[in-house]
């Protein structure tokens, strides 16, 4: 079977249908904005109030601090390098 090359660098063979205006698509909902959805922003808010945490903190909020978290869990981070790296990566 002979292989044609075709824009992009892949290899389809001769035969296959061709795909016309084959674009990526782009989806805006991940498993990390699912996750999001599920939870409840306020009872962290509420809590991180109680405990003074809220005032000690500079750049994060509490809702800020959860996301953060279950990104790391998600990605299986090592450590806070590796989070602040691909958070920064993905800041859209």
């Amino acid at each position: 079977m002979k292989k044609k090359k075709v824009v992009g660098g892949g290899f389809r063979p001769k035969n296959s249908p061709k795909m016309k205006n084959s674009k990526r698509i782009k989806h805006s909902v991940t498993a990390l904005h699912q996750m999001c959805n599920i939870i409840p922003p306020h009872p962290g808010a509420s809590l991180a109030h109680r405990f003074g945490v809220d005032r000690q903190s500079r750049r994060f909020t509490p809702w800020s601090h959860v996301v953060a978290l279950l990104f790391a869990q998600i990605t299986h981070s090592i450590g806070l390098n590796d989070v602040c790296d691909a958070l920064r990566h993905h800041t859209a």
